[in-house]
């Protein structure tokens, strides 16, 4: 192996600071001769997303469910047709339900302790448990808004491939 240099890099290859970033074609369905391909915006606004997530709605138009049965995401939007099977919000919704539901009864307790009233620390295992399995949905597709706003795991591809709404 020995002492392999590394070539500098040619001035062809080379950025100049503030010059703008070079387009590759990302679409993988289409090809280079994808008509339907533009350049999507920069940033979408996060919070609307998380928000129309959290309602159980399509985070891009709102328009369209998001959830099937229970925690099952759709494939795509009925309303804009948006790909939603690219979500992976499985492993932190479940978690982050239980840390809000718990940081809600935590200050209950909190509450009544300082009123002294002191029931038994066995009976707050009941609101928690309901209080979890009435966030788990709306966080979950607070989770998947905030995904596709940012364009994770699958969601920035889509965009590409997709005409620009409007």
């Amino acid at each position: 192996m020995g002492d392999m240099a590394i070539p500098p890099l040619s001035s062809h290859h080379q950025r100049q600071v503030g010059a703008p970033r070079p387009t590759r074609d990302l679409c993988g369905t289409h090809g280079a001769g994808c008509q339907r391909m533009g350049n999507p915006p920069l940033r979408r606004a996060w919070l609307p997303a998380m928000l129309r997530g959290a309602r159980g709605r399509c985070p891009a138009c709102g328009g369209g469910a998001l959830f099937g049965q229970l925690l099952q995401v759709r494939e795509r939007c009925a309303s804009c047709d948006e790909e939603l099977y690219h979500q992976r919000a499985d492993r932190l919704a479940w978690p982050l339900a239980a840390f809000v539901a718990l940081q809600v009864v935590m200050l209950a307790m909190l509450a009544l302790h300082l009123l002294d009233l002191r029931p038994p620390l066995w009976t707050w295992a009941l609101p928690w448990v309901a209080l979890f399995a009435l966030l788990l949905r709306p966080v979950k597709g607070a989770v998947i808004g905030l995904q596709w706003a940012l364009r994770l795991h699958g969601f920035q591809y889509a965009a590409m491939c997709r005409p620009r709404r409007p």
